[in-house]
């Protein structure tokens, strides 16, 4: 990075407007960036509103906000889409909620605020058959001021976030409907060739976090199968009642409002909540998670941690290898001894009572739970760098969507 752009974000940052740049909305940008509407840029047409017991794998390709949710994309290729849920429907091929290429869909529903501006690319080159699906918009080119590539990032910046957050209403379902998304604002170069370099460039970025997302996705199937061989019982292992390896009891529950920003880690069910200045476990346990919807789930804490009330805790002896155990625990089936019509629960006595194989000889034990650890520690460091590529991507997009940073 120069020292003229050093220069810039600091500026930036303390309120000033570098020379050459103007403020906007809620940003700074070049002068020779163009600022419209949504409304100025796309006509939008509402989804086909499909529930997904409707959709089956036959008829035409069907975009559903749910999918769009699950995933991180940016755009949605003819391979993708070829592969998603469809809908058996007669077509005469004059539906608004077709989607053709350059199209770029926006969800009108969300769980979260963040989640309001999600938007996709629709890659579709040769305009087959697909559809913009249930709690979606689809966005059509009116004049060609954005080049095609260049549309996936258009909700990226910091500001078109905000944008889509302040104008968001509903309870715990948040959303915007035709008429609002058009009143966002949207600043970019004015010059086509820019607006493809920037695209070039984020692209590749994309492409390195995919890449490390299916590397990840890779190694969690080879240690879900290094489980599965190594932890099948074997000459010279016994089964035995986990409540004959340690103690087990259940932890008292900490209220939401106890919870401070310093002291022991606190661990609930998907994982750690908060810090609290108490511990009420040792070094190195284990936890079965026994009531909820993550009921039968397995943690293991390294260190001395406070484990909330709805998990059982297993106390393991000397005899037995704790981190063995652990891994003996995450490879069970907990999910066959859950209870309750209502609330999905198990009971002490369940889990006392479930039996698994183990092997005799403690070094065994030790020698299964080292290489079952070198997979996991693979998968940490492969996951921080992951965090690593997302943090320099974003970066990288506000600089260059904002053109602090020019190409």
């Amino acid at each position: 990075m120069t020292e003229e752009i050093r220069n810039r974000i600091e500026q930036i940052k303390n309120g000033q407007v570098p020379v050459g740049y103007k403020k906007i909305i809620n940003t700074i940008v070049p002068f020779d960036f163009e600022e419209s509407s949504f409304g100025d840029l796309f006509d939008f047409y509402g989804g086909l509103g499909i529930a997904r017991a409707y959709l089956s794998k036959d008829g035409v390709p069907y975009l559903h906000y749910g999918d769009m949710h699950k995933g991180n994309a940016s755009s949605v290729s003819l391979e993708q889409y070829m592969g998603m849920p469809k809908y058996d429907v007669q077509l005469t091929y004059d539906e608004t909620y077709l989607l053709k290429d350059g199209d770029v869909v926006f969800v009108d529903a969300s769980e979260d605020l963040e989640g309001t501006s999600k938007s996709v690319l629709i890659d579709n080159p040769n305009n087959e058959p697909f559809i913009s699906g249930l709690h979606t918009f689809a966005a059509k080119d009116k004049n060609g001021k954005l080049t095609k590539y260049f549309k996936q990032y258009i909700t990226a910046p910091d500001y078109v976030k905000l944008q889509f957050m302040t104008l968001a209403c509903g309870f715990k379902v948040y959303g915007l409907n035709r008429s609002t998304i058009k009143k966002i604002v949207f600043a970019y170069p004015k010059k086509t060739t820019e607006q493809q370099k920037i695209a070039e460039i984020l692209m590749k970025r994309d492409e390195a976090v995919a890449l490390q997302e299916k590397l990840i996705e890779n190694l969690e199937l080879q240690k879900k199968a290094l489980m599965q061989r190594l932890l099948k019982p074997k000459a010279r292992w016994e089964k035995i009642k986990l409540g004959m390896i340690g103690d087990l009891y259940q932890s008292e529950t900490i209220s939401e409002k106890d919870l401070t920003s310093t002291g022991y880690k606190v661990y609930g069910a998907n994982g750690m909540i908060g810090y609290y200045d108490k511990y009420n476990h040792a070094e190195s346990q284990i936890a079965i998670t026994c009531r909820g919807s993550t009921c039968g789930s397995v943690l293991f804490t390294e260190q001395y941690s406070w484990i909330t009330g709805n998990a059982m805790v297993l106390n393991v002896n000397e005899n037995y290898n704790k981190l063995f155990i652990y891994y003996l625990c995450l490879n069970s089936s907990f999910k066959s001894i859950i209870s309750g019509s209502g609330l999905p629960q198990i009971t002490r006595n369940n889990i006392a009572n479930y039996k698994c194989a183990i092997p005799k000889d403690l070094k065994v034990q030790k020698k299964i739970a080292a290489i079952l650890q070198d997979s996991d520690l693979s998968i940490l460091y492969h996951k921080q760098k992951l965090t690593a590529l997302k943090a320099q991507q974003k970066s990288l997009m506000q600089l260059l969507l904002t053109g602090i940073v020019r190409v």
